[in-house]
């Protein structure tokens, strides 16, 4: 972790980094899209359900486990299941057919939960309605618990929850923290939602982040060193703005839309353009994202290396998953460009992206509304958002809100959560020290061109500590 740097050369500083998104690398030849998605909830189910049982028995020894079919009327057992979660506001597949046939679909509400919302607990041979004490505004569907209750005399067909548990916390990876350098800590830079190809591109703010981060035209030594402290840069998905589609680009092959694919063009181009300069002085990770020219279905696989010629040449760019796991300086880290949260959200009324970050892990899994309203592969044998591990730093990118928070899980494990907006609506970029744990807000402002004695960027510290 040290560097060289003479008084006529900056080096950047190095950590050392691995790959380990392996399971989320789906090879060409394995992509099977004529599988039935039920095997998707029953691969979830069946890894979980031996864990939660145990855990079931411990907690409650002198109750019996029961299937949903074996359940005696008015007898207190523990089950353990999926939930689906029924919601009369839920977009319909009755409404994308309208909108093919030019048919006014009724307006999509940012949040679809209501009070008509049921919660149905399902196991792999029947369903049963869940009732009582469990908050089903903060649950969503494909999250696996077992729940401790009764099926009532007076209303079959319904079981009356009196408590509910989640799975265990994942084990974390062995981590061995950098001894702290008051005056030389590390960093990690994460941006997300450059949004590029959109009219509104603010390309001084660009600007601005390419000089921060290469060490280019920054007069003072302090913010140079600084600068060349940043080892590693994650760009967490949609850095081409969704204008670059329309809703051809959902249904018809690329090739069919041709103003859809001229705009996408031109704004991987630009990416392309970016990306060059930035990996010619610092490691770059590039992440696809909702609106980027990779798969739908999550997970998203790398961008193909024939996009980006220019870029292509850097052994420094490195093109990832959606999600993405990578070790750096110890740190085991998992990212996503923001699509899993948010699907979250809309069907929750969770609104702290913070707060559903850290459901996920409750959950073990990193997208439990997948496949029900959020495109994934039909897994057959295992799932690999299925959460088999507790990350030191979990980011999701293009998020509502930038914020971070250090949580404790019941196996006393810490996770750092960090949530990154869209850089193109905020100027806001993470840095997250690997020595310290400390996160900063770097805040990109063309502003500081305008203002007599303002600055053109500034670094908000958020301590976790």
């Amino acid at each position: 972790y040290t560097a060289a740097m003479p008084a006529e050369l900056l080096q950047r500083l190095i950590a050392p980094y691995e790959n380990l998104s392996s399971d989320y690398v789906i090879p060409a030849g394995n992509r099977n899209y004529r599988l039935q998605y039920s095997h998707v909830y029953s691969q979830r189910l069946h890894s979980m359900r031996a864990q939660l049982e145990a855990l079931a028995r411990e907690r409650w020894p002198s109750l019996p486990l029961r299937r949903i079919s074996e359940i005696v009327t008015g007898e207190r057992c523990i089950v353990v299941g999926t939930l689906f979660k029924d919601m009369p506001l839920k977009p319909s597949i009755l409404s994308e057919i309208g909108e093919d046939q030019q048919v006014e679909p009724p307006p999509v509400p940012e949040c679809c939960v209501s009070d008509k919302d049921r919660l149905i607990l399902e196991d792999d041979l029947q369903r049963i309605q869940l009732v009582g004490d469990i908050a089903k505004e903060r649950l969503v569907t494909g999250i696996v618990l077992a729940v401790l209750g009764k099926e009532p005399d007076e209303a079959r067909g319904r079981f009356q929850v009196e408590e509910h548990l989640f799975a265990q916390p994942a084990p974390q990876p062995q981590w061995l923290p950098l001894e702290p350098e008051p005056e030389q800590d590390i960093w990690l830079a994460v941006v997300s939602g450059l949004h590029l190809g959109d009219p509104a591109e603010d390309v001084l703010r660009l600007r601005l982040l390419v000089q921060r981060l290469t060490c280019s035209l920054i007069p003072s030594d302090s913010m140079r060193q600084s600068a060349a402290s940043v080892v590693r840069l994650l760009i967490a998905g949609n850095s081409l703005a969704k204008s670059t589609q329309d809703q051809e680009s959902h249904s018809r092959a690329l090739y069919l839309s041709k103003k859809a694919a001229v705009t996408s063009a031109a704004g991987v181009s630009r990416l392309d353009s970016l990306v060059s300069e930035l990996a010619a002085s610092i490691p770059v990770d590039l992440m696809p994202g909702e609106f980027d020219p990779s798969g739908y279905f999550l997970p998203q696989q790398p961008l193909h290396h024939c996009m980006l010629p220019q870029s292509g040449r850097y052994s420094s760019l490195n093109l990832v998953t959606n999600p993405y796991r990578f070790r750096l300086a110890d740190w085991h880290i998992l990212a996503t460009s923001g699509q899993t949260v948010k699907d979250v959200k809309k069907f929750s009324n969770i609104r702290d992206p913070l707060d559903l970050m850290e459901g996920t892990l409750r959950w073990r899994h990193l997208a439990p509304t997948a496949p029900d309203t959020l495109g994934c592969f039909p897994f057959y044998e295992s799932d690999p958002l299925l959460l088999d591990f507790s990350p030191h730093l979990y980011i999701a990118g293009n998020q509502a809100s930038f914020g971070h928070r250090l949580v404790k899980d019941a196996a006393g494990q810490e996770t750092l959560l960090v949530s990154v907006p869209a850089f193109a609506d905020t100027g806001e970029c993470a840095l997250v020290g690997l020595r310290s744990r400390r996160v900063r807000r770097l805040l990109l402002s063309a502003e500081g061109f305008h203002g007599a004695g303002r600055r053109a960027d500034a670094e908000v510290p958020m301590d976790t500590d």
